[in-house]
């Protein structure tokens, strides 16, 4: 069995019952830094007995061979601890959730462990047979007796064991040194102060141009120029060099040639030493070519060392006497920044790199940390402990860990419950809801105190407002989320069709058996016509009647339907069933 190697500093946690289980990273997760799919993580051992639903210890009668045995499992891992800690490891890493993978995650192997049963011995014919285990899920204890009637009194010395462990692990110590410069400050610093002066007049792009070993050389008084706070965890590592990330943060890295060096002299650092022509001769007076070899002596290194930053920093790296190959000392000379090429006994400088540094963000962005990390060779631990099981058949909740004095509730139950977390149910009585369930009104919750609940509904309510999360005292709204809110609301089966969330409006669909109209609603309408003189018997049935004729009224009766309305009156506000009010809650525990 491989031990699991990881940095003994726990990145998440998560309860079980009372007590909190940290999780650790496996150091080997560094390999993969941009494949979250392949990272491997572990969790304490649970160390956690069989109980029955009642939080006894579930000890099991069997038979085998035509022995009596009595049985007990205890727990080291289990699917409900691993998906708790996924959950925590979500939180940790919320930007990743959905990558990280369940089957990932385990308990840290447990290599051995001892049971002590001291009134054993006191039974006749009894005996602790070889116990079966699986390291990385769970063992078993048996105990073997010869008479049946013995039984009882076997439950109750299994009852008032004690049982120890050990496991092992692999860990690497890592150290890190961390250190931040104020922005404010860094304008006291030499490094700010030499290049501001060779540093462009341009107020918006203040430039300067200066090699990477100069930028080197300015930043070694940094310590005493400006104020550093951080911390420091390894004194003898610790260096005060802030380059990499001064020049990550605030340059380009640019090559010149020496014509094109003459144009921005006037804004480079040690420009008269840095052109091509300068360097060419420096490396002339230093090398000699013996043979196929570039030869430099002792004495014709410290030529170098007056060159600028660059020579010191190269002729100290070469040290004494040292001979190089054309293309070994190419690419030292590369490593520097500096492309050379070999003409006959010539060494001809082509090319160097500068920075082109920003010199006004440097003090307007944000300020400069600088976070160095040392990882120690790998160190064996190992952890003990011990289980007095009596104490799970005392209060039926749980056991208590000797070695840290932490009570853990029984996987069963834990279990059991961790399956209903997200269940809603219907209550008859309006407060005191029973322990563990929450009403479905629309609160929010924070996520760290509801993990396994949020690991099932999570956002599906949608995301809390501001002004919601503010009310409960709360901070970041992206570390809390909704219940649902189910007041005044008819709850209905889930059709594929439509999403869990959507709600309809109110709605009224046609009658199965469609409505009549009692009669077909004949009626009469009056007419007033002109009358063709006193010829009040005459209908006027088209043209223009005579100026000189009355008025005479013809009414006329209309049989069918005919168009019109008919306002209809009454009815309730809603429609609905009959019904009673009851109180959804959702299991949260």
């Amino acid at each position: 069995m491989s031990d699991f190697t990881f940095d003994p500093e726990h990145i998440a946690q998560f309860k079980t019952g009372v007590s909190v289980r940290r999780v650790w990273a496996s150091l080997g997760n560094e390999k993969h830094t941009g494949n979250p799919e392949a990272w491997v993580f572990c969790y304490e051992p649970l160390f956690s007995p069989e109980t029955d639903i009642e939080g006894a210890l579930n000890i099991r009668s069997v038979h085998v061979a035509g022995r009596h045995r009595l049985r007990l499992a205890v727990y080291v891992a289990s699917d409900m601890a691993q998906q708790q800690a996924l959950e925590a490891l979500k939180l940790r890493f919320p930007d990743l959730a959905d990558q990280i993978r369940l089957q990932n995650i385990s308990a840290i192997p447990v290599r051995d462990v001892a049971i002590r049963i001291d009134d054993l011995s006191l039974l006749d014919g009894v005996r602790l047979v070889e116990t079966k285990f699986q390291p990385r899920s769970i063992f078993t204890m048996q105990i073997e007796y010869d008479n049946a009637d013995d039984e009882g009194a076997i439950r109750q010395v299994i009852e008032n064991s004690t049982l120890d462990y050990t496991y092992t692990f692999s860990a690497k110590k890592r150290s890190d040194n961390l250190v931040t410069i104020k922005n404010e400050d860094i304008k006291r610093s030499r490094l700010y102060t030499t290049l501001y002066g060779p540093a462009s007049n341009d107020e918006d792009h203040l430039r300067a141009y200066v090699h990477r070993d100069d930028v080197r050389d300015l930043t070694r008084g940094i310590l005493s120029e400006v104020k550093i706070t951080g911390i420091i965890e390894d004194p003898e590592r610790f260096k005060y060099d802030f380059v990499e990330t001064i020049l990550q943060r605030y340059s380009d890295r640019v090559t010149y040639e020496s014509d094109q060096l003459d144009r921005v002299k006037d804004q480079t650092y040690n420009a008269d030493d840095l052109k091509p022509s300068t360097i060419s001769k420096a490396l002339n007076d230093a090398f000699t070519k013996e043979e196929d070899e570039w030869h430099l002596t002792t004495g014709s290194s410290g030529k170098l060392s007056t060159k600028a930053s660059w020579g010191k920093v190269f002729s100290g790296e070469l040290g004494g006497e040292a001979s190089f190959s054309k293309d070994e000392l190419t690419k030292k000379l590369r490593d520097r920044g500096i492309k050379i090429a070999f003409e006959g006994e010539k060494i001809v400088a082509k090319s160097i790199d500068l920075e082109q540094l920003s010199v006004k963000e440097l003090t307007s962005a944000s300020d400069v940390t600088s976070l160095v990390s040392f990882v120690s060779g790998l160190v064996k631990g190992e952890e003990r402990g011990s289980i007095e099981l009596w104490r799970v058949s005392q209060d039926r909740l749980g056991v208590l860990e000797s070695g840290d004095h932490e009570e853990y509730w029984t996987q069963e139950i834990l279990s059991f419950r961790q399956e209903f977390i997200g269940l809603v149910g219907a209550f008859p009585f309006g407060e005191g809801l029973p322990n563990g369930w929450l009403p479905c009104d629309g609160s929010v919750l924070r996520r760290v105190e509801h993990a396994a609940l949020y690991g099932r509904i999570g956002d599906l309510y949608g995301a809390p407002s501001d002004d919601e999360v503010a009310a409960e005292g709360g901070d970041s709204v992206s570390n809390w989320f909704k219940l649902p809110d189910y007041r005044g609301q008819f709850l209905r089966g889930h059709q594929g069709d439509r999403r869990f969330i959507d709600e309809q409006e109110d709605s009224t669909r046609m009658p199965r058996a469609a409505f009549t109209v009692a009669g077909k609603g004949t009626h009469g309408h009056v007419l007033r016509v002109p009358a063709n003189g006193n010829d009040t018997s005459r209908v006027v049935t088209g043209g223009t009647a005579s100026a000189a004729g009355g008025m005479i009224d013809m009414t006329s009766s209309i049989s069918g339907d005919g168009g019109h309305s008919h306002t209809v009156k009454g009815g309730d506000p809603e429609t609905r069933p009959r019904n009673m009010a009851v109180r959804y809650a959702i299991r949260a525990k």
